[in-house]
């Protein structure tokens, strides 16, 4: 199983017409990642600070999105983008 990491930076023009970097999310905190679980579902992962969550369970949480299902995952570890296809599916659990 393959994990991509899209990176999601994108030009943008000043009135002055000098070019800017910025992300489209602004509350996004890391790249996206990208990978397919064992039953083949496509699942796109991107860690979101949690300041417009009602109740939030921390500063910042974990979304995995398929096209059948979003998941919130509040524990995580530091280094989630490093994880196994394996790990990152079990990890999707921790709702």
């Amino acid at each position: 199983m393959t994990l991509l990491l899209l990176g999601r930076a994108r030009r943008r023009s000043r009135a002055d017409g000098e070019q800017t970097t910025q992300e489209p999310n602004r509350l996004m905190t890391n790249p996206r990642l990208c990978f397919v679980d064992s039953l083949g579902t496509d699942w796109r992962i991107y860690e979101v600070a949690s300041v417009n969550v009602p109740a939030p369970r921390g500063r910042n949480c974990l979304i995995f999105e398929s096209a059948q299902a979003v998941r919130r995952v509040w524990n995580y570890p530091a280094n989630w983008h490093n994880l196994s296809s394996d790990e990152l599916s079990a990890l999707s659990w921790n709702t």
